[in-house]
């Protein structure tokens, strides 16, 4: 921390994940190593009803700090850029998400970790992590300051399993190329899932990013349980929320086998989140679970509001809505050679990829206005698919006639401006 107080300018400090953004920031905060910010009194207020005042990210931007990592809101990320890029932010606590294809305006660049997660970073990334300092034509000079040793300066060996066809080659890619460019092994491995009786080589190729294997395993096994299955896989359209729980607690184990666990722990946990977000929105689910208590709810807000957000960004937005459609085409050849009608699932996927939002609305938290007021906007912006006719609409809204913070309000105008 006295390295934070003898620098002068913008400083950003890299961490390897989230937990490493966390730690740094609330050590900054509980050392003061920045004053209050009064000016930032709007967007704090903010943050602390929409998601809860003692998380992590309220109180460090409290005091001019801004935290950028994977699991916040697209929005809020891009807020405190803007925060940070105008002067408002001294210091932003982040992971590679600010490394990335992110140009800042720091004059400094501290590197606290040498980690991506729990990866050591080679000496691209190394360099790309020091080329953050002195940028955006502001600070033609800056400085970068090390916790390690910097990774020595060597290339990294690269392969291309599509071409070397070694074990590295997973059979999920293999399935994927023409037999003309297959190896005799890759050949083998892919006449052999051709062979199989369970699942056809054109559904295995169709869900591109599920294993092979763990696709065949499931077809089999709705096979041999058909009649116990059928009910609860073959709804259309919307299911109910004991269907709900009858598929997640099928696909948990399964087609969501190597998804994390740190969040979401079982079928159950993952099917419960799911009704309540249909029955709450992606707003009010973060409210919910941010004030959650009781034995199993993390003690630490912090805690509470970054599992949600997790759950929210990588769960829903993404795992299960991708198993569930690899699931659909499963089901529907296991039960079409049964001569059992299938079930549709595509419009349920849809609106959980897309938080229970139109997905033209969804898609506005990608242009800086967070979901929590995106809901509020949800009954004026038209709910349509086509993004233009949003954006225009979005474009010409006249916000004297909303009852809106101040914040809400110039946040609005400012993405109206770069509309």
């Amino acid at each position: 921390m006295r390295l934070t107080k003898e620098l002068d300018g913008s400083t950003l400090i890299y961490c390897q994940s989230p937990g490493s953004v966390r730690r740094v920031a609330q050590v900054m905060v509980d050392r003061q190593v920045t004053p209050a910010e009064p000016a930032l009194a709007d967007v704090v207020d903010w943050v602390g009803r929409n998601f809860h005042p003692d998380w992590i990210v309220a109180r460090a931007l409290a005091n001019g700090i801004g935290v950028h990592h994977g699991r916040l809101p697209r929005a809020l990320a891009q807020l405190q850029v803007r925060l940070f890029n105008s002067g408002a932010l001294r210091f932003p606590v982040c992971t590679s998400t600010l490394i990335e294809g992110v140009n800042t305006a720091a004059k400094h660049v501290v590197i606290y970790d040498n980690k991506i997660s729990k990866k050591p970073f080679d000496y691209f990334t190394y360099r790309n992590i020091q080329g953050r300092s002195g940028r955006m034509f502001r600070h033609f000079v800056g400085t970068v300051h090390l916790f390690h040793a910097p990774p020595e300066a060597d290339l990294p060996d690269v392969d291309f399993p599509a071409f070397s066809q070694t074990d590295a080659a997973t059979d999920g890619l293999l399935v994927q190329l023409d037999e003309a460019d297959l190896g005799g092994e890759g050949l083998r491995r892919v006449n052999k899932l051709k062979r199989q009786p369970d699942l056809s080589i054109e559904t295995i190729r169709a869900n591109a990013h599920v294993d092979p294997q763990q696709q065949i395993d499931l077809a089999r096994h709705i096979r041999l349980h058909a009649r116990e299955l059928h009910p609860a896989l073959s709804w259309r359209g919307e299911p109910s929320n004991d269907q709900i729980y009858k598929v997640c607690d099928l696909l948990f184990d399964t087609l969501l086998a190597s998804a994390g666990r740190d969040v979401v722990r079982n079928g159950r946990q993952l099917a419960l989140l799911l009704t309540q977000l249909r029955q709450l929105g992606a707003s009010g689910l973060i409210r919910a679970q941010a004030q959650a208590l009781g034995p199993r709810a993390p003690a630490d807000p912090s805690d509470r509001v970054e599992n949600v957000l997790d759950f929210l960004r990588n769960w829903a937005s993404f795992h299960f809505p991708r198993a569930l459609t690899a699931l659909e085409r499963i089901q529907a050849e296991v039960f079409g050679r049964l001569g059992l009608p299938a079930g549709s699932y595509a419009p349920f996927a849809v609106r959980v990829e897309n938080l229970m939002l139109p997905p033209a609305l969804a898609a506005l938290d990608e242009y800086g206005l967070p979901l929590q007021l995106v809901a509020r906007l949800e009954q004026i912006l038209p709910a349509s698919n086509d993004l233009d006719a949003v954006l225009a609409a979005l474009r010409r809204l006249d916000t004297s006639r909303l009852r809106l913070s101040r914040f809400e309000t110039d946040l609005i105008k400012e993405i109206q401006a770069t509309l």
